[in-house]
């Protein structure tokens, strides 16, 4: 009888076991037929930029003497130029040789080689590039027609799905490293339009410019960033936005974008629940710039945006959306005002190429006849000292003249000088508006402000102290 309960034991593990490697063996794609079909389009660009660096004509000598800092320090100044050699990666685009690759691989380059999968190398020339994308095309003169890559639809990607990265980090030609998209839309503060795909797959120096494809070998992405602490975290320019870039490259022309034209702010819990919102989605408007796409339709500062043509929006995304929207183009804005859901109907600019906006610096605060709040600051009626002090440029109104370093006001970063334009949506024109506005909430613990500071606006929001 034990013989039998153990052979029946014996089967059921064996069965378990042959499951279990049999759902392994299923979840996992074959990756080589992708690899087969992309790798001979994936390129290993090199560099040569020059380089000023300090020279020390002693060396080594001083190094373990007490003069050692003497000399480091004396000789910082003497300056020599010299050459330095980079790596990067790319992909061909066109079998006539148009490659792209990151902005930051040929950045400054004077001399930029291509070696392609078959080892033939050719001199390079940059027909387009985009520096706020970090993205450049190139152009080789091939001998013969050349494998290409498809760009893809990055949009239709989702969270999860498996990916390929494909490029030459530490100059190891036609390396291939697998993973899945681990989050999209991600804001690193690497430009002003970050939107990147992460990814798990492995990408490290030397992948940048290089394709992250989906499993019909179509470029989904280019590898871009790592963050140098975190095993398993890259970063990819979604391909969606390559494609938007493409044909202003190719004519080497700077890539024309949507302008809104307002200044935007994250919600915060404490702000949707001031205002009144359900979510966290949308962007708060704290500044809507003079005669822009934005101030002809009628949007205020206090305005949240919840959507844009029908689709839910979060501050990070409103920047992408409306920039890689083509200028001229017309938009429906959902925004939520006092309260009420309102549409705007918006028709986009173009974005200025420079916006050279002056961050004046705030001056120490001044004990005027200032009325001192409950939250921790004092206000004032601008006058000609005030003006002069803060170096102001409207001669009404109410300006903060002190905040009290341990209160939820510095916390929540106002200064003196500050501007206060709205409290709790309505708008402030004098002292005495200021206190109005205060008597009719005498048991409100949290208040919103609309601030200008220098040519910025600044909403925030500040418990009593």
């Amino acid at each position: 009888m034990r013989f039998f309960k153990k052979l029946s034991l014996l089967i059921v593990l064996a069965v378990f076991l042959s499951v279990n490697a049999y759902a392994q063996t299923i979840s996992l794609p074959n990756f080589t037929p992708i690899a087969e079909k992309v790798l001979p389009a994936v390129v290993n660009i090199s560099t040569t930029q020059v380089v000023k660096g300090s020279v020390n004509p002693f060396g080594e000598m001083f190094s373990n003497s007490p003069f050692n800092d003497f000399f480091k320090h004396f000789f910082q100044g003497f300056q020599r130029n010299y050459k330095a050699h980079f790596l990067g990666s790319g992909f061909i685009i066109s079998s006539n040789g148009y490659i792209l690759t990151n902005y930051h691989v040929v950045k400054n380059a004077t001399d930029i080689n291509v070696t392609l999968n078959t080892n033939e190398i050719y001199k390079a020339k940059i027909v387009g590039y985009d520096p706020e994308v970090d993205i450049a095309l190139l152009k080789i003169n091939p001998r013969r027609p050349l494998p290409t890559l498809e760009l893809g639809n990055s949009n239709k990607m989702e969270i999860g799905q498996w990916v390929l990265a494909v490029g030459n980090p530490f100059g190891l030609s036609g390396t291939v490293t697998s993973g899945i998209i681990s989050a999209k839309g991600r804001v690193i503060g690497e430009g002003p339009f970050d939107h990147f795909i992460q990814t798990d797959a492995a990408i490290n120096p030397g992948n940048s410019g290089g394709p992250l494809v989906n499993m019909d070998g179509k470029v989904i992405g280019m590898n871009t960033a790592i963050i140098a602490s975190g095993q398993g975290i890259g970063f990819a320019i979604p391909s969606d936005t390559i494609k938007y870039e493409l044909p202003y490259l190719m004519k080497g022309e700077v890539p024309k974008r949507g302008w809104l034209g307002v200044g935007i702010q994250l919600l915060t819990p404490e702000v949707a629940d001031l205002l009144k919102l359900k979510s966290l989605n949308g962007a708060i408007v704290n500044e809507v710039f003079k005669n822009s796409p934005a101030a002809k339709a009628g949007i205020e500062p206090g305005d949240v945006i919840v959507s844009m043509n029908g689709k839910s929006i979060y501050a990070p995304d409103l920047p992408y959306d409306i920039a890689f929207t083509k200028p001229g183009t017309k938009v429906e804005l959902g925004i939520i005002r006092n309260g009420k859901e309102i549409t705007k109907t918006v028709i986009l600019g173009q974005r200025p190429q420079k916006e050279n906006q002056e961050q004046l610096e705030t001056q120490p605060s001044v004990q005027s006849s200032a009325y001192n709040t409950p939250y921790g600051f004092s206000i004032a009626a601008i006058n000609p000292n005030l003006e002069k002090m803060y170096n102001l440029k409207q001669q009404k109104g109410v300006v903060i003249t002190s905040v009290d370093p341990n209160s939820f006001a510095a916390l929540a970063g106002i200064k003196p000088g500050d501007v206060v334009i709205k409290l709790d949506n309505e708008n402030v024109y004098s002292v005495e508006q200021f206190k109005n506005i205060l008597k009719q909430k005498p048991n409100e613990n949290v208040i919103s402000m609309l601030l200008k500071r220098g040519e910025s606006t600044l909403f925030v929001t500040i418990q009593k102290s």
